[in-house]
């Protein structure tokens, strides 16, 4: 995914966050929200600004692996795969630059 004209880790930051299709399991978006205002790399996000990036994360990404990273299996951003699928792409590469613009 590229990386917008975003402050600085940010684009990083939704690559990371995101992941290919659906897994079929459930993430609890208040777990991810708490998640990711531990993690330093959301840390100087409005809460409006998480929640729109975990609400396009749940839509798009891999639910296993959101779920990973909200159980620590995945200690940071840094390290949540962020293969995106083609197919949702530019879906999730919209709505998150509608999350920080």
């Amino acid at each position: 995914m590229p990386v917008g004209p975003w402050p600085a880790g940010l684009g990083v930051a939704l690559a990371l966050t995101l992941s290919a299709a659906a897994c079929g399991s459930s993430v609890n978006k208040d777990k991810l929200i708490s998640k990711m205002k531990q993690d330093s790399t959301f840390k100087s996000m409005s809460s409006k600004e998480i929640n729109c990036i975990a609400d396009t994360a749940i839509k798009y990404g891999d639910k296993s692996k959101l779920n990973d990273y909200i159980n620590g299996k995945k200690p940071n951003s840094d390290q949540v795969d962020a293969a995106v699928n083609s197919k949702n792409e530019k879906k999730a590469e919209n709505a998150l630059k509608k999350c920080v613009s």
